[in-house]
């Protein structure tokens, strides 16, 4: 299982093709009829107007023809449905397919505002080094995240950063925190650089129709043990947010990490040498809410 595939997969709409089922239902019911007349033409039965089941049969044929000719056409084009046509005429709706250059501008302007939403995102701690005498962990973080539009039917624009505040300053003659990497679409944005406390880099990425960009990052940094939260808020609509830890300490020493999910409510997971693990699954986390929240633990 990759890193990515975070071992679940979140719920995608299922396309509903009811215009399809009810079109085609419409043409096999034609057919079936036309078939079943043909039959009875062809058996002699009904020739006979002069009869009460022949008068019945030329009546029928004769529906049966103007349905083909006109009805059909009519069911067919009344299974129209809006939502399946472009974004443009959609929007237009709202505005009662009015025209005009002020109705161009306003549906170019829904198109900027409308936000973007994570189909998923992976984090991956791993724990790296501890410094005894400040009681400091040095952790390497990895954010993987699939963003997409809402608009799936448009080529939309997706503006954000990375970012990140009011980190731990490393221990005296510690590796200084550092800013790995940045990366959207598989393409580096900016160099590697060490930081303080606080490091930002604007994200840009541009999504095609009916597609997604991956963007992620990775980050070095120190956390104080015991008593440093470590909160994460997503910036986006998140469909599942997958948590995992990695203990590749340089000695043979097991590690203690406290989680809560909704603040209250704590756990604590023993993560021995070389152990790699997935610790939560959070599905629809909504942006800027507090989604989880850990602290580790000093040996």
């Amino acid at each position: 299982m990759s890193q990515f595939d975070c071992g679940d997969t979140p719920w995608k709409p299922c396309y509903n093709y009811w215009m399809d089922w009810r079109g085609w239902t419409i043409v096999a019911l034609v057919v079936a009829a036309v078939v079943a007349t043909g039959l009875i033409y062809y058996s002699g039965n009904g020739l006979d107007p002069a009869t009460h089941f022949g008068a019945v049969f030329a009546a029928w044929v004769g529906g049966l023809a103007l349905f083909i000719i006109t009805g059909i056409v009519v069911a067919i084009i009344s299974l129209a449905r809006p939502e399946r046509e472009s974004f443009d005429a959609r929007a237009r709706i709202l505005f009662r397919r009015q025209a005009g250059k002020h109705i161009d501008y306003i549906v170019s302007k829904i198109k900027e505002v409308l936000e973007h939403y994570a189909e998923r995102t992976v984090i991956k701690v791993t724990i790296r080094e501890f410094h005894s005498g400040e009681k400091k962990f040095r952790v390497a973080s990895i954010n993987e995240s699939l963003v997409r539009s809402y608009l799936d039917d448009v080529e939309t624009t997706y503006i954000s950063s990375m970012e990140m505040n009011d980190i731990t300053l490393p221990p005296a003659g510690g590796t200084p925190n550092r800013l790995v990497y940045v990366r959207v679409a598989g393409n580096p944005v900016g160099l590697s650089e060490d930081f303080t406390v606080s490091v930002k880099r604007p994200i840009s990425c541009r999504i095609d129709r009916d597609a997604a960009c991956e963007i992620s990052s990775m980050k070095e940094f120190w956390i104080q043990a015991d008593t440093e939260p470590n909160t994460h808020r997503p910036r986006r609509y998140t469909q599942l947010l997958c948590l995992q830890f990695e203990n590749l300490l340089p000695s043979d020493q097991a590690i203690d990490i406290k989680l809560t999910l909704d603040g209250t409510n704590w756990i604590t997971e023993r993560f021995l040498h070389g152990t790699s693990r997935q610790v939560a699954a959070i599905k629809d986390a909504k942006p800027g809410d507090v989604v989880f929240d850990y602290r580790l633990m000093a040996p």
